[in-house]
């Protein structure tokens, strides 16, 4: 019914176009009822050959309510090749007679006013909206959230197009700031550019703001304190839209904004990647996820089930994490086939049993015991779980022909002090001894992920919003930090540039202290400093004041991506040996060693590891320094 309204409502455009061509080019000549004879004549087959082009070139499946560029060139296309095929059958063909008589300025008229009739009744319908939009927004106005969007970028202006075009999420953009000195003064969708991030105070109480949200994609930590600062004393909301969101956008921008938190405060910029190379890489491939449960694994399968995946394995010990990961996905479906196993990774005869039943061709190895302290404790199980879970799972990856195996490593693996960071040293030393396999193992080295779980930021908020005193191990300690989405971003960044046996570093930038980074935390949740308590325990059993990101025996090589580093080792243990040592460090751990012989056993199989033992002298408590 619509393409048939529509049928006939160009067919009347296209009568009064030819009909007003006549007009105009013969009005009050002695020839204007003969030629008007020609027009009776003249009008179906004219008629007719317009709309066959028309319906030709697409013009009945538009969304008039959404008509933009494209659609305009696409009119444009349609009406010009309209008139060439009714001046080429005037000119040569059926209407001969009539070519002395109407001559070419006839058509050239009629060309132009058909065009316009056209675009009026498409876009008028655009503008109508807009126009019963801007004036019920104008009575709407004392209801929405007066906005300052900073950021004069593609995505400010995206998410100024979604404000404007949907009442309902109640925000009012009346204006943006940028420090780009160009752009001052200008005027994005008539909403105009006021000043500089320092104008931040002046505009925010002259334009009567209730909300600043910030879309920049590069913005330094300061930068970002600033305006909390400044947001905390004019009492203002802030948000910000996650650089992550600039990819794989699946939902209008607005439902992506959120609160500024602790990863903000890293003042990283975007990562660049190619979502569409990043699509082809993974489309259709088979990927079994170990730890697929936990932040980094759960994060992967989030981000891997946009790329089209055939199917997604994922592996869990913790019950509970399945639990969250499987309800997302019934929350969020996608076409992708996700299967959930609760299983133990040092579990070979469970294991091969999804081996074989998935086949699966890229593995990543996220299934690990982290935390330090507790693998100093419970130093058996860490062994067991980080070494002979990784065995496992690499061998049967190369049992059943995955293409590409991913372990999941860390920066602690790096000269490391404690347990943790030799076991997961081990487990990249094995990986590197199946070399051609037929199976691609890399390893992927990063520091701490903020917001994962098991941050240390979750107890420093709990700590803050308690008012108890905030425990920090030392006064200097420092790590490497890096948010969620970038660091599973960089992890699929390196499966597809990499090789067999290689082990990829990212980026991680500067170290960072604890302590400012509390004190941070604490300004985020709007708590002055001389109202937070810090405690120092000491460092624990195994932690070092400070991680390292490379060994003296490695040499840092560059890939395509800028963030990602291929580190080379020139000493590497031959494999039967390792395969040797390895067998016998499970022995030692399985017929209950004395822990003194098994850390005898790791040094040998890592001479880099230098066991770090601390006493503890009690806590120190003070307030913290202004």
């Amino acid at each position: 019914m619509r393409k048939a309204a529509l049928l006939l409502c160009d067919a009347a455009l296209v009568n009064a176009s030819f009909f007003l061509a006549f007009l105009i080019r013969f009005d009050q000549t002695p020839e204007f009822f003969t030629v008007m004879g020609i027009y009776q004549h003249l009008i179906l087959p004219i008629t007719v050959i317009r709309l066959a082009l028309f319906y030709a070139f697409g013009l009945y499946e538009w969304s008039f309510r959404y008509a933009s560029l494209s659609e305009a060139i696409q009119l444009l296309s349609a009406v010009c090749a309209s008139s060439l095929m009714i001046f080429a059958c005037i000119a040569f063909f059926f209407f001969q007679q009539y070519r002395t008589m109407i001559g070419r300025s006839v058509l050239l008229i009629d060309f132009l006013i058909c065009l316009f009739l056209l675009a009026a009744s498409r876009f008028s319908v655009r503008g109508l909206i807009k126009f019963q939009q801007k004036f019920r927004n104008y009575f709407q106005k004392l209801d929405l959230n007066r906005t300052l969007i900073i950021g004069v970028g593609d995505a400010g202006e995206l998410l100024l197009r979604e404000f404007q075009k949907h009442s309902y999420l109640k925000y009012w953009p009346v204006g943006f700031l940028d420090n780009d000195r160009e752009k001052r003064g200008m005027r994005i969708h008539g909403v105009k550019v006021l000043g500089a991030l320092s104008d931040l105070p002046r505009v925010a109480v002259k334009k009567h703001i209730r909300t600043v949200i910030i879309v920049l994609p590069r913005i330094s930590r300061d930068q970002i304190q600033e305006i909390i600062r400044t947001c905390q004393q004019l009492q203002l909301a802030c948000r910000i839209l996650p650089p992550a969101s600039l990819l794989w956008s699946s939902q209008i921008f607005p439902l992506k904004l959120r609160d500024v938190d602790a990863s903000d405060l890293l003042g990283r910029e975007i990562i660049q990647t190619d979502p569409a190379r990043m699509q082809d890489f993974f489309r259709n491939k088979k990927v079994l996820i170990t730890g697929g449960g936990g932040s980094i694994g759960s994060e992967i399968a989030k981000i891997l089930s946009r790329t089209q995946p055939q199917e997604l394995i994922l592996v869990d010990h913790a019950e509970n994490n399945l639990y969250e990961i499987q309800n997302y996905f019934q929350e969020n479906p996608t076409e992708t086939v996700v299967n959930y196993y609760l299983c133990d990774v040092k579990n070979r005869e469970d294991m091969e049993k999804i081996f074989d039943a998935h086949r699966p061709h890229i593995v990543y190895h996220g299934a690990a015991h982290k935390h330090v302290p507790l693998g100093e404790q419970f130093y058996k199980e860490g062994i067991l779980n980080n070494v002979l879970g990784t065995k496992v799972t690499a061998d049967l990856a190369c049992a059943y022909g995955a293409r590409t195996f991913v372990l999941i490593s860390t920066d602690k693996a790096i000269r490391p002090a404690s347990i943790m960071g030799s076991t997961k040293r081990i487990a990249e030393l094995y990986i590197q001894s199946l070399k051609d396999r037929g199976t691609d193992f890399l390893s992927v080295r990063f520091g701490n992920v903020l917001n994962s779980r098991g941050s240390v930021v979750p107890l420093f908020q709990k700590q803050l919003q308690e008012g108890s005193p905030v425990t920090v191990t030392d006064a200097n300690v420092t790590r490497y930090f890096m948010d969620l989405c970038e660091a599973v971003f960089l992890i699929m960044e390196a499966t597809r540039l990499g090789s067999d046996s290689e082990i990829f570093v990212l980026d991680m930038g500067k170290p960072i202290k604890i302590v400012n980074l509390a004190r941070s935390l604490a300004q985020l949740m709007g708590i002055a400093e001389d109202q937070m308590t810090l405690k120092y325990i000491g460092l624990r059993p195994g932690e070092k004041l400070e991680e390292e990101i490379e060994l003296n025996s490695e040499t840092a090589i560059p890939t395509q991506h800028r963030k990602i580093k291929i580190w080379k080792s020139s000493r590497q243990p031959a494999p039967e040996d390792l395969a040797r040592a390895i067998e016998e460090l499970f022995d030692l751990v399985q017929q209950g060693a004395p822990k003194n012989a098994v850390i005898q056993k790791l040094s040998e199989i890592v001479p880099e590891y230098r066991p770090v033992s601390k006493d503890f002298a009690g806590p120190q408590v003070l307030n913290a320094p202004h």
